[in-house]
């Protein structure tokens, strides 16, 4: 039944009401004492408005919405909503804190309860009590359960009592762990008591040396290459995920963050090796892209004790603290500083391999310039120990951004505004279009602001000054509107001038700068009156007490011209101190 009072849908024909109502436990079923023949049907079907019914259920009695669900009257009509009070009889031995399978930690199972029946949930259920943790250490699981990381490797408590067959009919696995088991069911077995998850390699017995040209997997599934071992493993390709499957964000094993485990698989199956959880939450830093053929050659150094030492080499990632006071033309310098704290410079001696820093790798973009490089090498001296030296080496980078795309997007735009704010400033007080102008430009001075912080990084440590200019001038433009329309006011004032304002009139037009600026206008000529030669003198022989709407026009004049000459400074000292 529909909100209007009709309905869209025929479940009986031909029935009464006290049939059609009998053991009916919908609420949303209703009767209509129309007959309907098949042409008014069609119509009502077709255009969808539906026929007049009256609902079977007028009150809550004898209702029966379910579980955590119960019946009130709402707009004249009974409907089941998601209850407000929990049952404490049956969840006195939950009570406390408890992680929900959905991952999010819940005060009390009353509250999972309530999104599981807002959310029209049914895999909403109790993981574990207490707080979500990202690992088993804490977790205490009931009995006969034990705690288990998925491949999120977020715990979970799972039965592990169900015993494996020795069926010698059952095909053997290979587990990503390198083992054999004698089944899948056994491998289960294996990641139970183990608490993590062992995934499926192929199926068949593990072989020494096999790759994926010699495994054959199942309908559907890839073969990846498993980066940390070298073993294949063969995985389902999903084209897409699903929103369910979103789960918060993960780090994988390339140092990429992931928006769920679907989604790092997906990036696995594109680039043909195995991308496994690193752990839950944003990856801290980047490695090179995460591309893992990347790994270089590695050091060794043999003691004469016969002790063995490698060092690999490592990718160091420095996230600079923006200063975007100038942006879009900002210059950053990054510091990357190596040295020790544990051993003094008499125990380690620290030392630049060659002079510089190599800029063969670097890999020239369109955002950021390297504008200057430079290695100096610090003795070290720290109050502690002041008879120690701890040397370290100091890598500086100075880069600069490129600012060709920014100052079409971002400065010629800024421009266009000041040009329309001082625009509407020059055109005539009694000029209707005049606050036209002003409306818009104060709409597009909005937008630009909005914009401008759209595009500026998140990580920067003081206020860009672009950011400034678009707030100054935002009030600049709104202050145009209101000054227009006090100036249109005065312009259409009928009474007359005060003495004061008259003899500042006639002082400012007695020059011929003054009358080129505020006589030569085409919206004053309709105020002459016929007295006077051409070049306009006669205009500011007014005697006492004959002055009138002229006067009124040409001080707001005066005060336009004024407001024009002071923004345009405003805006010329702006754009000196905001540009470099």
């Amino acid at each position: 039944m529909l909100r209007n009072g009709r309905c869209t849908e025929i479940l009986y024909e031909k029935s009464s009401r006290e049939d059609c109502c009998a053991n009916n436990h919908r609420l949303h079923n209703a009767w209509s004492p129309d007959e309907l023949d098949s042409s008014t049907f069609f119509f009502w079907r077709v255009l969808g408005d539906g026929v007049r019914c009256s609902p079977c259920k007028v009150s809550c009695k004898d209702v029966d919405c379910g579980v955590d669900k119960t019946c009130t009257i709402k707009k004249g009509r009974p409907k089941c909503v998601c209850s407000s009070k929990c049952k404490e009889g049956k969840i006195r031995s939950k009570r406390g804190p408890i992680c929900g399978t959905d991952g999010r930690s819940y005060r009390n199972i009353c509250r999972l309860r309530k999104r599981a029946c807002r959310r029209k949930s049914n895999n909403l259920s109790i993981a574990y009590s207490g707080t979500c943790q990202t690992s088993c250490d804490k977790i205490k699981c009931p009995s006969g359960m034990h705690c288990l990381l998925d491949q999120n490797l977020s715990p979970h408590c799972v039965n592990c009592s169900k015993k494996c067959s020795d069926n010698p009919k059952r095909r053997e696995v290979c587990g990503s762990d390198g083992l054999t088991y004698p089944s899948a069911c056994h491998l289960r077995e294996k990641t139970c008591r183990k608490g993590k998850a062992i995934p499926i390699a192929y199926k068949g017995p593990c072989r020494e040396g096999a790759t994926c040209s010699k495994v054959r997997c199942q309908d559907r599934q890839s073969c990846l290459t498993d980066v940390s071992t070298g073993m294949p493993r063969c995985v389902s390709c999903s084209s897409t995920c699903r929103p369910r499957h979103m789960h918060g964000p993960i780090c994988g094993t390339n140092n990429s963050t992931y928006h769920s485990w679907c989604e790092m698989m997906l990036d696995s199956c594109a680039k043909g090796y195995i991308i496994d959880t690193k752990y839950p939450g944003k990856c801290v830093r980047r490695d090179q892209g995460g591309d893992p053929s990347a790994i270089g050659t590695v050091t060794c150094v043999v003691s004469s004790e016969g002790q063995v030492v490698c060092v690999p080499p490592s990718h160091h990632n420095s996230l600079c603290v923006a200063d975007l006071t100038k942006y879009p033309f900002d210059t950053h310098n990054c510091t990357i500083r190596f040295g020790s704290w544990v051993h003094s410079g008499e125990e380690l001696d620290i030392r630049v391999a060659k002079p510089g820093i190599s800029t063969e790798d670097l890999v020239p973009n369109g955002e950021w310039a390297l504008a200057d490089t430079n290695v100096i090498k610090h003795p070290g001296k720290f109050k502690c120990c002041p008879n120690n030296t701890y040397p370290s080496i100091n890598f500086s980078f100075k880069i600069k951004r490129v600012a060709g795309a920014h100052t079409a997007t971002v400065i010629l735009p800024a421009i266009a505004l000041i040009i329309i704010t001082l625009t509407s400033l020059w055109i005539a007080p009694n000029n209707s279009e005049r606050l036209n102008l002003c409306y818009m430009n104060v709409i597009c001075q909005f937008l630009y602001v909005q914009y401008v912080s759209y595009m500026l990084p998140l990580n920067g440590v003081n206020i860009p000054l672009i950011i400034l200019f678009a707030r100054d001038s935002l009030l600049i433009s709104a202050f145009t509107i209101v000054f227009s329309v006090m100036l249109k006011s005065m312009v259409e004032n009928k009474k007359a001038a005060p003495e004061w304002i008259t003899k500042v009139v006639c002082v400012l037009v007695a020059f011929k700068p003054g009358q080129i600026v505020f006589l030569n206008d085409a919206s004053f000529k309709g105020l002459k009156n016929s007295e006077g030669d051409d070049d306009g003198a006669a205009i500011i022989s007014v005697q006492e007490g004959s002055s009138g709407p002229k006067e009124w026009f040409l001080f707001a004049k005066i005060l336009d011209r004024l407001c024009f000459a002071i923004f345009l400074t405003i805006y010329i000292s702006m754009f000196i101190s905001f540009t470099p």
